[in-house]
């Protein structure tokens, strides 16, 4: 049992070593909404649908264009050097002096009167691809969302179970030290202390899962949201004093029905093959 405990011993100091900078990392208590902030400004899975959004109004201003009027202008510019004249047997030379310079200006103007409703169609086809792109910017942006939201609480969870199974360390060590001067009195079995040395060793294993799981946690979460790797997140225990709004099913299927994007980008595909 000894060597059970020697071997659990070495793993964890093995363990906790290689973890030694992520300990040693910067610790700050941050918010749920940070996380949001954050994510929203730097996160690399948002990038690509800011820049869909933002093309899908550069094509709206294009279509739009197509009502304006066309204007060409041209400019040009030429030189003449002097002239002369001479008979057929090149005789009888004379020069014919003319303007050397020339110059000319053209502006062409054109309206589109009719055009059977294609500039029209082609702004609206614009506009719900803008829309399309907002939405799905949206649904993007709430899908990060949900995955932070998910991370953090997972953090939160496994920091206060480190905190419950380093108090059960503390206890058992504890227990087993009774147990232990118990046996050097002779009134407790060898097989008590075994008992009590395998409670503290499957502890001392949960708490380096727990430890592993945080890590991994906390890099997940500073990656994902775009903060500096050097950053251990301390979740803000504030989040627990907060509550959502106690109405009734009907009213979050209508807030659903009003705000949820993937039934807005829906209607927005029906529309557009309408």
């Amino acid at each position: 049992m000894n060597n059970l405990r020697l071997l659990t011993g070495l793993l964890a100091a093995a363990l906790l070593g290689n973890g030694t900078d992520v300990y040693a990392q910067t610790e700050r208590v941050i918010t749920i909404e940070d996380l949001f902030d954050s994510a929203e400004s730097r996160s690399a899975q948002l990038r690509p649908s800011f820049s869909s959004e933002e093309e899908a109004r550069h094509e709206i201003s294009v279509a739009r264009s197509g009502r304006l009027p066309d204007i060409t202008a041209n400019l040009s510019l030429s030189y003449l050097g002097d002239g002369f004249t001479t008979d057929r047997g090149f005789g009888d030379y004379q020069v014919a002096p003319i303007p050397h310079l020339g110059n000319g200006l053209g502006i062409d103007i054109s309206q589109p009167i009719y055009t059977g409703g294609a500039v029209t169609a082609a702004i609206r086809m614009a506009e719900l691809k803008s829309d399309a792109a907002r939405l799905s910017t949206d649904l993007n942006r709430d899908n990060l969302r949900f995955k932070l939201a998910t991370m953090y609480l997972d953090l939160y969870k496994y920091r206060n179970l480190r905190l419950v199974v380093t108090n059960n360390i503390s206890q058992a060590r504890k227990l087993l030290d009774e147990m232990t001067a118990r046996y050097n009195q002779g009134i407790a079995l060898r097989n008590d202390i075994t008992r009590y040395e395998l409670l503290v060793s499957d502890l001392e294993f949960r708490l380096i899962r727990i430890d592993n799981t945080l890590d991994i946690l906390n890099r997940n979460l500073v990656v994902t949201a775009g903060l500096p790797d050097n950053l251990t997140i301390i979740p803000d225990t504030t989040m627990l004093s907060r509550s959502l709004p106690k109405e009734s099913e009907t009213w979050w299927q209508g807030e659903a029905g009003r705000h949820s994007p993937s039934l807005l980008l829906g209607v927005s595909d029906v529309r557009h093959h309408r």
